[in-house]
């Protein structure tokens, strides 16, 4: 039974202590898309001081988005066979690779499932597979193309389910929670001993993270805001120890997000010379873990 994490917060949802580290050592930093920002002294966490948003707000994203309906289209092509791992995001192309490296088959289940892609991917490759997605709208899509799907967040399926599994993973979905740390408590509760946790967060030293202007790339869609010294304060304090980070170097994406095709062809010059000196960091961070005993 997974008890959760109780975050300290006011009467009006705002936080009152770091959500990672519980240190009451923080700093106001400037605002994004107008929502208070803090960030933590002790661990470098950043956060929107308003922790309590409404779950249905995913809905309308989902419902709403082109971009998602690119992504069920993506689903699509892979339930039917015609795309595979070539056509995953770099980041889930590696983490896969990560896996594999450990285990060739075995049971999965992903965190935050979408439609489904990664896992219909990691279906074909001779994983057993189940999915976990809050949203109804992505959970009923998923289910339709052949995923066994759990429509609710990480901390009810870990509490009724006893179901133990070789492999958990989660892409870009603890930026959206309220509490990180419960949700990762929860996966560490459904973890095999000798498990793995494979995860990717928007990286907060890409330096264009807290510049970025789609809505979907922005609070209150995006609440939380992690770089690896946060990420792995978070893991430790869940019950992990922590494996590896990975990132891309040049962030490509959040340039051109902020500045257009144009902007990102002329700044690529600049981008390529900070990567020469090392000073480059990319828009996504990757990273393995693996439960503490």
């Amino acid at each position: 039974m997974i008890t959760k994490a109780a975050l300290d917060l006011d009467g009006a949802g705002r936080a009152n202590s770091c959500p990672l580290c519980g240190s009451a050592s923080q700093a106001a930093i400037e605002p994004f898309n107008s929502y208070e920002m803090a960030k933590c002294s002790d661990c470098s966490f950043v956060y929107t001081a308003l922790r309590r948003i409404p779950r249905e707000q995913y809905e309308e994203v989902y419902s709403g988005e082109a971009d998602y309906r690119e992504m069920v289209e993506v689903a699509q092509k892979t339930a039917r066979g015609d795309w595979g791992v070539r056509q995953l995001r770099w980041f889930k192309r590696k983490a896969l690779r990560w896996i594999e490296t450990e285990r060739l088959n075995g049971r999965l289940v992903d965190v935050g499932t979408g439609p489904g892609t990664f896992l219909l991917v990691a279906k074909q490759r001779g994983f057993s597979v189940k999915g976990v997605e809050p949203t109804k709208l992505a959970a009923e899509t998923a289910r339709s193309l052949g995923v066994d799907m759990f429509n609710g967040v990480i901390e009810d399926f870990a509490a009724n389910h006893d179901e133990k599994f070789d492999v958990v993973t989660s892409f870009e979905v603890m930026e959206h929670v309220p509490d990180p740390i419960s949700m990762l408590k929860s996966i560490r509760a459904v973890l095999k001993p000798d498990g793995i946790f494979v995860f990717s967060v928007p990286n907060l030293d890409d330096p264009y993270c807290l510049r970025q202007t789609l809505p979907v790339n922005i609070p209150p869609i995006h609440i939380n805001f992690f770089r690896r010294q946060s990420m792995r304060v978070a893991l430790e304090r869940a019950g992990f120890a922590v494996e590896r980070f990975a990132t891309r170097p040049i962030p490509a994406a959040s340039v051109r997000n902020e500045y257009g095709l144009a902007g990102l062809i002329w700044r690529a010059p600049m981008l390529g010379v900070l990567n020469l000196l090392g000073k480059s960091e990319g828009n996504t961070l990757l990273g393995m873990a693996r439960p503490r005993a």
